[in-house]
């Protein structure tokens, strides 16, 4: 089950949105996939109406917990930023996760096609987590050990990477692609949201004797 947080694109943003799609697609045929995306009339909330956040941004916990309605308790839920891109054969290595994984994307400035595993990890790789896996299981028993949290910001994959590792999750490598941009969240850090979850992880992180790397 693949959970991403849905929004328009425009001009060569959606370029590079459609050669995720194309390797999502891929990664479908296998018949083991349900696609969820998560607009925001389907949450109740949002960083505008909950923190009068200038961008409408979904909780991480809302996203989630909408697949794990949808899920059965043999599903996996993948939840993804909606522009990396699928290692080709991303869908074996997803089943034979157990509990929880993370993996972090490798950069390119350019992916003219849909990268193989080699070519993927001839790329940088990127300090944040942009693919999460894991069973409704988990995340039920987990989801409380998860501040409340805001995507687009910065600070929330670090914490539930953190998360994951602690309870037994593992890390992927070589699984997902994502071409540079400019990032969004470097130019608002000052913005309720950010705030929000720069605090959260703080207070996160210091409770365990955990650091921000």
């Amino acid at each position: 089950m693949h959970c991403w947080s849905q929004r328009q694109h425009w001009g060569n943003d959606q370029r590079r949105h459609d050669l995720a799609r194309a390797s999502w697609t891929r990664e479908y045929a296998t018949e083991h996939w349900l696609d969820v995306p998560v607009s925001n009339p389907q949450i109740s909330r949002n960083a505008k109406s909950a923190l009068r956040d200038p961008r409408a941004l979904p909780f991480v916990r809302d996203l989630l917990d909408i697949a794990v309605r949808r899920a059965s308790a043999r599903d996996i839920i993948v939840f993804t930023n909606d522009d990396v891109t699928f290692a080709q054969g991303l869908t074996a290595t997803l089943l034979c996760v157990e509990h929880a994984a993370w993996a972090s994307r490798h950069e390119f400035i350019r992916l003219p096609n849909l990268p193989s595993c080699l070519e993927i990890l001839a790329g940088r790789k990127h300090c944040g987590a942009d693919l999460f896996a894991m069973t409704p299981a988990w995340w039920c028993r987990h989801r409380a050990e998860f501040p409340d949290m805001i995507i687009g910001c910065e600070a929330w994959d670090l914490v539930l990477r953190k998360l994951m590792a602690s309870t037994g999750g593992i890390e992927l490598h070589a699984a997902i692609a994502h071409e540079e941009h400019g990032a969004t969240w470097q130019g608002r850090r000052s913005d309720p949201s950010a705030l929000h979850n720069r605090k959260l992880a703080g207070d996160w992180l210091a409770k365990r004797g955990l650091s921000w790397d």
